[in-house]
C-alpha cells in the first residue's frame, strides 16, 4: 500500500544518514525520532526503528549505543514495517561476527547458506550480502587472514550482481595486494576510474583507503618504485608518460581517506574514521 511505500522510502532517508557527513548531526537525530513517532503513530513497533539505530551508531564507532539498539531490535518482533527476513538476519550475522560469536554466526547463517531464507527480488542478494560480511570480517585488523578472506573473494567474483553494493573490488584489491599483487593490480588498473567517480562520501573513505593500502604493499615489493598505468586526464596526478610514483599515488589516495576522515568525524564527534584509518593504513612505506 501507499503508506507501507512511504515507511520503506523513510527507511532509506535514515539508513543513508550514516553515509553523508553533509547531513548534520542534528538533522540525523531529527529524522530518526520522526521516524520513530510515525512508526508508533500508525501501529507499528520499532524493530526497524532499532535496526537501522544500530547501523547508524555502528557506522560511528559508538559501539555501547548500537548494541543497545540492536538487542532492542532483536527483543521486538516483527510486523508489517520490518525488512525482509534475509536482510534483518544478515544484520544479526554482522553483529555477531564483530563480537566474535562464531557459533551464533554458523546458526544464523544456515538458512542463507542453504538458499531457504532469500531475498524476494534475487534468490543471491542475502546470500551475497553474508559472504561480504564475512570477507570484511577476515579482512579488518583485529580478525585479519587473507588467505581465508581470498576464499571469499573468489566466491563473490563467481557470483556477483550488478548493483553496486555487491561490485567490492576495492575490498578485492586490499586482499589480493597481500595474497596476488599481479591481479590486484590489474584490479586497480580496470576499476580505477570508476573509483575517481564515486560521490557517496562514505564508500569515497573505504575505496580510498583500501587503495592506499594496495598501494602501500606495492611499494615494498617493487624495487623500481614507479608503475605503468594506463589512465587519461580524468586522474588528478595524471602523466602523459604514463609512469607513476607509487609514494605519489599512496598520499594521493590516502590523503582523499584523511579527508574524508576528518569530515565524518567532525560530524559524527568521534574519532572512528581516523582509527580505521590508522589501523588499516599505517605510517607510509618511507621516512618522510
Amino acid at each position: 500500500n501507499s503508506m507501507g511505500h512511504v515507511f520503506w522510502v523513510y527507511k532509506w532517508v535514515v539508513d543513508a544518514c550514516s553515509e553523508f557527513y553533509q547531513i548534520p548531526m542534528t538533522d540525523c537525530l531529527r529524522y530518526f525520532a520522526d521516524f520513530r513517532d510515525r512508526s508508533l503513530a500508525y501501529g507499528y513497533n520499532l524493530r526497524p526503528y532499532y535496526m537501522y539505530r544500530y547501523r547508524f551508531y555502528h557506522a560511528m564507532g559508538r559501539e555501547e549505543e548500537a548494541a543497545e539498539a540492536f538487542h532492542a531490535f532483536e527483543r521486538l518482533p516483527r510486523d508489517q514495517n520490518s525488512d525482509c527476513r534475509a536482510c534483518e538476519r544478515n544484520e544479526m550475522i554482522r553483529f555477531y561476527l564483530d563480537q566474535g560469536d562464531m557459533e551464533k554466526v554458523k546458526a544464523l547463517s544456515a538458512q542463507i547458506e542453504n538458499f531457504s531464507l532469500q531475498c524476494a527480488h534475487d534468490k543471491k542478494a542475502a546470500w551475497l550480502r553474508m559472504k561480504i560480511r564475512c570477507m570484511n570480517h577476515f579482512l579488518a585488523p583485529a580478525t585479519q587472514n587473507f588467505t581465508e578472506a581470498q576464499r571469499y573473494c573468489r566466491i563473490l567474483e563467481q557470483h556477483m550482481l550488478e548493483a553496486q553494493e555487491y561490485q567490492a573490488w576495492d575490498s578485492f584489491l586490499y586482499c589480493y595486494a597481500h595474497t596476488d599483487m599481479g591481479k590486484a593490480l590489474q584490479i586497480y588498473k580496470t576499476h580505477w576510474k570508476e573509483w575517481e567517480e564515486q560521490r557517496n562520501p562514505a564508500y569515497l573513505f573505504g575505496e580510498s583507503k583500501n587503495i592506499a593500502c594496495f598501494f602501500k604493499e606495492l611499494y615494498h615489493i617493487r624495487e623500481e618504485k614507479t608503475v605503468r598505468l594506463d589512465m587519461d586526464d580524468a586522474f588528478p596526478l595524471y602523466r602523459e608518460d604514463g609512469m607513476y610514483p607509487i609514494a605519489d599515488l599512496f598520499r594521493h589516495y590516502a590523503q582523499r581517506a584523511e579527508d574524508m576522515a576528518q569530515r565524518f568525524d567532525a560530524r559524527n564527534g568521534t574519532a572512528h574514521y581516523h582509527l580505521l584509518l590508522r589501523e588499516a593504513v599505517g605510517e607510509p612505506p618511507w621516512k618522510e
